[in-house]
């Protein structure tokens, strides 16, 4: 990796590290969410393979699930800082499942999403001992969690998909996708700089890569579910969200955009700045969403 991007990875981490501390000091505690902490979904000890489960204080089965992958571009950050998104979405009724990953360099794409696929299975295995429906079961992420949301949601309706991602077809009926402030387009050259990863996240000989033909989000759309998208004025990575949403559209797709006019409410503002008022709101919205027939 190049010495420049690792340096700027660090930077951001630091800086992630730091909200989090602050976060953790103004807002103590699990809120009105009871929190099953550090369930592993591999049994090999590693943090990157366990989840954290959520559900409210109080509630009556069966609830709609939400499977949730965290941000930071497949290169830095872990489900910790999803907590408060997380006991939002339960204190409104849901149970979450807050899904860890490993991180590029030390795997690549392909190997997150085969892990990921694994996180899929054991919920499956719980969910309704968990007092999740089956059938209300929506795949939520921020910015990279929202790439690795969109395309799991896909595989799980396209068998071919799914080879290609390394991992078989699932029988969970996934209903729906969230996107906030999503990294869907991980190769696509622009001035957002992605493409200089493409050799880690894809491989030195991305282009062999059976993942490759299917790195332009708008190939998979038939496969899509339902989907409701996050983004605003202050998101760095507001294009993608709009262009891919346009592309639903013009596909006729089931989708929801939500796109704020506002500089203040940055990326990934509905996860990280979970206590705007704008956030609250748009939580309310996802709630509904999920909830749906």
């Amino acid at each position: 990796m190049l010495k420049f991007i690792e340096n700027g990875i660090k930077k951001q981490q630091q800086e992630m590290d730091d909200w989090y501390k602050e976060h953790c000091e103004k807002y103590p505690g699990n809120g009105e969410a009871q929190v099953i902490a550090n369930v592993p979904y591999i049994d090999d000890g590693q943090d990157t393979h366990k989840m954290d489960i959520y559900s409210p204080a109080y509630h009556e089965a069966p609830m709609p699930v939400i499977i949730d992958f965290h941000g930071g571009g497949l290169l830095m950050c872990d489900r910790k800082v999803n907590h408060w998104f997380c006991c939002e979405m339960a204190r409104r009724g849901a149970l979450v499942f807050s899904v860890d990953y490993p991180l590029v360099p030390d795997t690549d794409v392909n190997g997150i999403f085969a892990d990921v696929y694994e996180a899929l299975m054991k919920i499956d295995n719980i969910v309704a001992d968990c007092g999740g429906d089956k059938k209300k079961i929506t795949l939520c992420g921020d910015s990279a969690g929202a790439f690795i949301a969109m395309y799991l949601a896909a595989a799980c309706n396209d068998e071919e998909l799914a080879r290609a991602m390394g991992i078989w077809n699932l029988n969970m009926p996934i209903k729906s996708v969230v996107g906030i402030s999503g990294m869907y387009y991980s190769s696509k050259i622009d001035k957002q700089g992605l493409f200089v990863m493409r050799n880690a996240f894809y491989g030195k000989k991305f282009s062999k890569n059976r993942v490759w033909p299917y790195v332009n989000p708008e190939t998979i759309l038939a496969f899509v579910p339902s989907v409701m998208m996050f983004t605003s004025t202050g998101d760095y990575l507001r294009s993608y969200t709009v262009e891919l949403a346009h592309a639903m559209m013009e596909a006729g797709k089931d989708m929801i955009l939500r796109d704020i006019d506002n500089n203040e409410l940055k990326h990934d503002f509905v996860a990280l700045q979970h206590d705007a008022e704008e956030s609250q709101q748009m939580m309310d919205e996802i709630m509904t969403f999920i909830s749906r027939y």
